[in-house]
Parts: C-alpha cells; structure tokens; sequence
C-alpha cells in the first residue's frame, strides 16, 4: 500500500513540474519570438519612436556637403567620420565620429546640416538586444 501512495506522490509531483517547467519554457519561447518578429522591423520602430527626424528629402551633393559642414565644425580632429546617407527605412541624415574609444552620433536635417534634437531611445534596436541575448 505504501509503494502505491509513493508512486502516487511521485506522479502527482512529477505532474507539477511538468506543468511549471512547461508554462516557464513556453513563455520564454514565446518571448524570443516575439522579440526576434520585432526585431525585423527595428528600424522602422525606432522612426517611429523619433517622429523629430521626418524631414523633406534632399539632393545626395547637398546631404553630403552639409554633413561635411557639421562634421568639420563638430569634431576636425576626430580618427574617423562615418556618414549615413537617407533611406527608405533610415530616413534622416546621421553622422558617426570616433575619437579614440569614444563614439559619438548625431541626426541631421538633410538640407541644413542642423542638429536634430532627437529623442535618446534604443527604438526598435531594444527588440533585437533582448532577442538574442534570450537566445544565446
């Protein structure tokens, strides 16, 4: 009698993790889907999350010239300079600058070379960060 109360025991346990480790599993699965279905679209969140860089498009020579402009005037002695020209799925103006082990961003106004004043968000990057770090 006792082995049957055992056994009992032992299958009413091994029941409550299953069901535990199931919905803590499934969940975070679900998670990593979510997240990682997301992180398709990352770009596109993070405009959305930064309304302050819609701006009219401009002629390449132009962006490019008034990128130089800020640059040279924000960081002359920098290593490195990087620009990101307008796109469809990035549609401002972004310079990048190194020096040293520092790196610095800015959003531009394609015509002017202003300073845009945007928003300090990871926007739709986030997604991608937490998906695989969950996955790895």
């Amino acid at each position: 009698m006792s082995s049957i109360k055992t056994n009992s025991l032992f299958r009413q346990g091994m029941s409550e993790f299953h069901t535990w480790f199931g919905l803590v599993f499934g969940w975070l699965l679900f998670v990593i889907f979510l997240t990682g279905t997301l992180s398709v679209f990352a770009q596109e969140l993070t405009y959305w999350m930064e309304p302050e860089i819609r701006q009219a498009p401009a002629a390449p020579f132009q962006v490019v010239a008034s990128a130089d402009k800020t640059l040279r005037q924000l960081a002359p002695t920098a290593d490195m300079w990087m620009i990101e020209l307008p796109q469809n799925r990035h549609p401002d103006l972004e310079v990048v600058w190194r020096k040293g082990s520092a790196q610095l961003e800015r959003h531009l106004d394609p015509a002017t070379g202003r300073i845009l004043p945007v928003r300090n968000t990871e926007g739709g990057e986030f997604f991608a960060h937490f998906h695989y770090e969950l996955h790895s």
